[in-house]
């Protein structure tokens, strides 16, 4: 049994602000140029592998794909211009201009966090060397909002949470998270129509705390506040199949065949099969396929992928979004 099979990704987000400019939304468009080379410049001399990217030069199906790998965030997919950095050996990206000058981003597919921090500390902490970041002794590193003042770090958690929603335990679990400086909400996906879902079995959990605790500790709380709403959804997840065992297991399989062997399958129906499979690999069922590869399907059935591979082999989406599956399970 694997409780964190649960986990789709977790990402740290660390915002900070040059000292000697003003925030973004009252900076001239002199500033932003300014202030997006000297990061540049500097970036570059690190030696990486990165890659510079403008939102000016990208198509609205790029950007979706780097929104869909939470790489951008929304906030920086709806701008009309803006240059954002990626790091090609880690799953890393740096946004310019966005609510702020600086937004830092590491995103992991399973639940690694003090290792994640490890690596989001380590390109903060050469920024500092060269940079001053704009802060005060009473609020500590100052931002675009008031809430996000303190560290300056924001840590979320993307989730499966069947267990607690098959056995209607939200309201009862959920409501003990915030006063611990937790927020958990619905993650309603997006389809290629843009139509919402009304019910899902995903929750978006981030962290509220930025005052009166250090880094090290809000990521240490962070981790063990997750470990524990994980051991409950698998407690109530093996409940629900110990009473339903044989439907359970049937549904399981089926969707493992499914998503192997369908030729075309659209957004929705090859979602209910990953969330199927996943439950599976919570309660330990022997399905060949791993928690990686899931989540690596999970990104690549939304429209950014399946329409960039619809375009390049010339076939419609149902069966460019088949096609990439099967190659993940391959």
């Amino acid at each position: 049994m694997n409780d964190k099979a649960s986990i789709i990704y977790s990402k740290i987000n660390i915002k900070r602000n040059l000292e000697n400019y003003n925030f973004v939304d009252l900076l001239t468009e002199d500033k932003k140029k300014k202030l997006e080379q000297e990061v540049i410049e500097y970036i570059d001399t690190w030696g990486e592998d990165i890659r510079l990217y403008d939102l000016n030069i990208l198509n609205d199906n790029e950007k979706k794909i780097y929104l869909d790998e939470n790489l951008i965030d929304d906030v920086f997919y709806k701008k009309a211009d803006g240059k954002f950095i990626i790091f090609n050996k880690i799953k890393s990206s740096i946004l310019l201009n966005n609510d702020d000058h600086i937004n830092i981003n590491i995103v992991e597919d399973d639940l690694t966090l003090k290792n994640t921090f490890d690596l989001v500390d380590k390109i903060e902490r050469r920024l500092s060397g060269y940079f001053s970041f704009s802060a005060s002794v009473k609020y500590g590193y100052l931002t675009s909002y008031v809430k996000d003042c303190g560290l300056g770090m924001k840590v979320y958690v993307l989730a499966q949470l069947s267990g607690i929603k098959l056995l209607k335990k939200e309201k009862e679990i959920f409501k003990m998270y915030p006063e611990r400086g937790y927020s958990i909400e619905p993650y309603y996906l997006i389809d290629g129509k843009e139509s919402k879902i009304k019910d899902t079995d995903y929750y978006i959990i981030s962290s509220r705390l930025n005052f009166g605790v250090s880094e090290k500790n809000l990521i240490s709380r962070f981790t063990q506040g997750i470990e524990n709403l994980l051991k409950l959804n698998k407690k109530f997840l093996l409940e629900y199949y110990y009473k339903n065992k044989d439907e359970l297991v049937d549904i399981i399989f089926r969707s493992y065949g499914i998503l192997k062997y369908a030729t075309r399958i659209d957004y929705m129906e090859a979602l209910e099969h990953i969330t199927n499979i996943r439950i599976g690999l919570i309660i330990g069922e022997n399905i060949p396929i791993t928690n990686k590869m899931l989540n690596n399907i999970f990104v690549k059935i939304k429209d950014g992928y399946v329409t960039k591979q619809s375009k390049l082999f010339n076939i419609d989406k149902q069966t460019a979004r088949a096609n990439i599956i099967k190659k993940i399970l391959e």
